[in-house]
């Protein structure tokens, strides 16, 4: 998990409340991540918000819709960005079929199209 507060910009411009580790080998072979950028309009309902949901929890889960719940209209959504990452066995790539019955037109095609000519 990664928590970032009070960005002005871009990421570099955040106080990382918890700082961004990336995709790691440990743990299950698929691994979800998703950023969400809220934008603070107005104090929390609970000067607690941070620690009940962020800092206070061992176990490093975290309640996404117990947490937007929690701070209902203190927050609007900016921008959201998920990916999975997979380490699990790599599958052998796959061939791409041979062409079969497909021949070139080689030098027996001589009317080529004249270079101002716009096939769209």
């Amino acid at each position: 998990m990664w928590f970032g507060l009070n960005c002005e910009e871009d990421e570099r411009s955040c106080y990382d409340l918890i700082p961004y580790k990336g995709p790691s080998k440990g743990g299950p072979k698929e691994h979800r991540y998703i950023f969400l950028l809220l934008r603070q309009v107005r104090p929390p309902p609970s000067g607690s918000l941070l620690t009940d949901h962020i800092l206070g929890r061992a176990d490093r889960k975290f309640d996404l819709a117990a947490f937007l719940r929690d701070g209902e209209g203190s927050m609007e959504p900016r921008a959201m960005n998920l990916f999975y990452v997979d380490f699990g066995p790599k599958v052998a790539a796959i061939e791409p079929p041979k062409a079969t019955g497909a021949r070139s037109l080689g030098s027996a095609w001589k009317d080529r199209p004249a270079a101002e000519h716009d096939e769209l």
